[in-house]
């Protein structure tokens, strides 16, 4: 399905799941050609850009489906190059939605604003959660910060963001969170504790979580009581899921919302057999592209993908603390950090720059790079209307580099 974010792709979210059939979504951003060629890969044989009717009686609340069977197969974002497409059980998005629903205490009460996309796993776990325990979700079709805001302020009792999201939200307004707000849930990439810190300076600390759309959305998740607390980290593993780290730092995760594999394009959505070689291990772990550590009572820290991490002249320098440093300047609204070569130094760090009006002199960027460590400080930088994201906000690093 050509996935917009409208009640219609939601009641067909859920219906499919009634029905037994298994979705593939995907983005209504994508040239045509792109949607079909990922169509072809996924064995569809129609893509639906408008509601479907599906026969049968399926009730939403009691599953009488297989629960190995396939329920989502989801092209992943594509942020470390080539999208792959991740086959989810029944199984594994019935056991994320209720870890999800029990660690964010979420019940019928709930209003939830719904402004991530429904082609990707943030967007449409929401849907499946909202379908288990029963609350109203408010779909947004694109993401406004003022929209988003104000519905914060009249009703909505939670909202999934990205940190994006969250800092243009802090921007539309200053004023304390309502009493109603118990849960800003923020996802898609390392959050700066300093954002945090903000929003909890107006009554409420974001939930941090960790997920990946490999373990159908969330892995580790700060629950509301846990949020002031836990600034900094992604909180402990979910109901159902483990992490561990390799001797390199890399995260590593196992569970009951562990993906089945990844999908070889055979056109078989029945059997297990058509996914490729395994990608997990003897022990059933599966090694993600991403670093992080434990701090003493269990709780994960993200500090970015392992293919990120920028070596200058020896030193490690992690890209989302020299952006979280240079986007606290009053005129820096967005930054992005990567690296180009150097002869001298094996890489420079380089930065892209959105600025709230006027640029920056480069003398007055000079003066502010000194609160940087030398080998942090970028070495070039250029400023841009805006920073090549993903639909759902996610940093396109690939795309930084010098032409």
């Amino acid at each position: 399905m050509r996935a917009a974010s409208t009640p219609a792709t939601a009641a067909l979210i859920q219906g499919a799941w009634a029905a037994g059939v298994c979705l593939v979504p995907l983005s209504r951003r994508l040239p045509d050609a792109h949607a079909r060629a990922l169509a072809l890969r996924a064995g569809c044989a129609q893509i639906w850009d408008t509601l479907p009717e599906f026969s049968g009686d399926g009730d939403p609340g009691r599953d009488e489906h297989d629960p190995a069977a396939l329920g989502l197969l989801l092209f992943t974002s594509g942020t470390g190059g080539e999208p792959k497409a991740v086959r989810l059980s029944r199984r594994a998005l019935m056991a994320a939605a209720g870890a999800a629903c029990l660690r964010l205490e979420l019940t019928h009460d709930d209003y939830w604003c719904a402004c991530l996309p429904l082609d990707h796993i943030g967007g449409i776990s929401t849907v499946l959660r909202s379908l288990l325990a029963g609350f109203t979700l408010h779909l947004h079709a694109s993401f406004s910060a003022a929209a988003v805001r104000e519905d914060l302020d009249v009703s909505a009792t939670g909202a999934s963001l990205v940190p994006t999201m969250l800092h243009r939200v802090l921007q539309a307004g200053r004023a304390p969170w309502a009493a109603q707000v118990r849960v800003l849930l923020l996802g898609g990439g390392p959050l700066d504790p300093e954002l945090a810190r903000q929003s909890l300076a107006l009554g409420r600390a974001p939930c941090q979580t960790y997920g990946l759309s490999e373990c159908a959305s969330q892995v580790c998740t700060l629950s509301p009581d846990e949020a002031a607390a836990g600034i900094g980290t992604a909180g402990t593993p979910v109901a159902g899921m483990e992490v561990s780290l390799t001797h390199a730092g890399a995260i590593r995760v196992r569970g009951s919302s562990l993906m089945d594999g990844y999908d070889t394009g055979r056109h078989d959505r029945t059997s297990n057999d058509e996914v490729e070689s395994s990608p997990f291990d003897a022990d059933g772990w599966l090694t993600t592209g991403y670093l992080g550590s434990f701090d003493a009572l269990g709780r994960l820290t993200v500090l970015g993908r392992h293919d990120d991490v920028i070596v200058s002249g020896g030193e490690k320098i992690a890209p989302h603390l020299v952006e979280a440093f240079l986007e606290r300047h009053p005129a820096i609204t967005e930054a992005a950090v990567y690296a180009e070569p150097d002869p001298e130094w094996g890489h420079r760090v380089c930065a892209v720059l959105v600025a709230y009006g006027a640029p920056l002199s480069d003398p007055e960027m000079r003066d502010f790079l000194h609160g940087l460590a030398d080998f942090q400080r970028p070495k070039q930088w250029r400023w841009a209307a805006a920073l090549p994201r993903t639909p759902v906000g996610k940093l396109q690093r690939q795309k930084l580099h010098l032409r």
